[in-house]
């Protein structure tokens, strides 16, 4: 529930607190970037000092381990630049969810002001109906200018494909899901490396 991060009240303080200990554990466990969620549903937090004390907080005890901390573009817009404005640490960036910027903000993202910053991309479709998390290339994503945003924004990262086997696939296997899912993952990657 990172929503409580950004209100008044012991939850905010010990949800704080169980992110930092997630973080221990992915260390431990050779994890070495975690992605967050800076809210989670429709309801509008107030921007808050308090939210970025604590935010520093896990973003600064995960620096201390050598990890990365991406902030992922969920339902709400504005969080995103106010904790990359507040908080100017090396191992702070984003993860760029392409699903969720054709579903909530209409393919609209500052690459620019993100450029450098980018950790990781979820890469997934919808046919802005819900967040269906489909396959690439089985909505309706301009999956050119989704990569441009990519390459604009400087990432070299792993590809990450954030889909499911759905009831959009009732009419395949499992087994031809994971082979389109490769082919779509191979797509990609020839897209991304141009």
């Amino acid at each position: 529930n990172p929503n409580v991060l950004w209100k008044d009240g012991t939850d905010g303080d010990l949800e704080a607190e169980r992110y930092i200990n997630d973080i221990r554990i992915c260390k431990n466990n050779g994890i070495d970037l975690v992605i967050i969620h800076p809210t989670f549903g429709y309801e509008e937090v107030p921007l808050s000092e308090l939210g970025i004390k604590r935010i520093f907080k896990i973003v600064s005890f995960a620096n201390s381990l050598g990890v990365k901390v991406a902030f992922e573009n969920v339902e709400l817009d504005g969080y995103l630049k106010y904790i990359m404005e507040n908080i100017k640490l090396n191992n702070l960036g984003i993860c760029f969810d392409v699903g969720h910027c054709h579903l909530f903000f209409d393919d609209k993202f500052d690459t620019n002001y993100f450029k450098n910053k980018l950790f990781a991309i979820h890469l997934h479709d919808n046919d802005k109906s819900c967040d269906q998390h489909n396959l690439p290339f089985d909505g309706t994503i301009n999956w050119q200018d989704a990569i441009k945003k990519i390459k604009d924004m400087n990432y070299s990262g792993d590809v990450i494909i954030e889909a499911g086997y759905n009831s959009n696939y009732n009419n395949i296997n499992l087994a031809e899901y994971y082979e389109k899912a490769y082919d779509v993952g191979k797509k990609l990657l020839e897209m991304i490396g141009d």
